[in-house]
């Protein structure tokens, strides 16, 4: 399975929506591979994410901002978004379906140098970077062709994404650091869960009280529309 992760929010998605809508109608024609898409703060069923998914982290990448990813590729219009908060993001959005996550694959454009900076502090910054090799590119990226081929723009000319593709192997903990970095994990894990749930019950009482809004404005509606019965005695 292949997911795509947009570590903004929907109505701060930028340009990026556009892109990842031709990916899926590309994918649809070349693949029968099951794809999906995960916004930052989207909800959705865990159940339908297969094990051993392949994660590509989607935003696009500024060349003289080798420390921050974007939601546009006009920089006037961007959100930026450095990779500490993409992390974080990630973690966040991905916690309940992160045993199926087989590969990571930080999808921006930019310099080999400048995406190994990026891919290199999701790493340090990612709890589970030991379970999952990371992938990172140099050059333009886009979207796969009608044929599901991946192409880079390097050097003026285009070439197979292969050519382009780098890898930071996962990382190895020592006997002493991993209790450590459990604990962290668990701590951090904790605190993710507790705010999922208080954000869903959050979302819960909105949603009821919109819901009982829109039921008196109904009533109130049929009320009005209703002609008064005349009685005579």
């Amino acid at each position: 399975m292949i997911i795509l992760y947009i570590p903004f929010s929907r109505d701060e998605a930028g340009d990026l929506p556009s892109g990842v809508a031709l990916w899926k109608t590309n994918h649809r024609i070349s693949s029968q591979e099951r794809l999906k898409v995960i916004y930052h703060q989207d909800d959705y069923s865990p159940d339908l994410v297969s094990p051993e998914s392949k994660v590509y982290i989607v935003a696009h990448g500024y060349e003289e901002k080798p420390t921050v990813v974007a939601n546009c590729a006009e920089a006037s219009k961007a959100i930026f978004l450095d990779m500490e908060t993409v992390t974080k993001r990630f973690e966040y959005d991905l916690l309940v379906i992160a045993p199926c996550i087989a590969t990571v694959h930080t999808y921006f454009c930019g310099s080999q140098k400048n995406n190994y900076e990026r891919a290199s502090t999701f790493q340090t910054q990612w709890l589970r970077s030991e379970q999952a090799p990371i992938y990172y590119y140099a050059g333009n990226l886009a979207a796969p062709d009608r044929n599901g081929f991946f192409w880079a723009q390097s050097d003026s000319e285009y070439v197979p994404l292969t050519r382009c593709c780098h890898t930071l192997t996962s990382t190895s903990i020592d006997e002493e650091e991993a209790p450590k970095r459990d604990n962290i994990k668990m701590e951090k894990v904790s605190a993710m869960s507790a705010h999922r749930h208080e954000k869903k019950r959050e979302n819960f009482f909105t949603q009821a009280k919109k819901n009982r809004q829109d039921l008196i404005a109904l009533y109130r509606n049929i009320d009005e529309s209703t002609p008064p019965v005349s009685c005579s005695l």
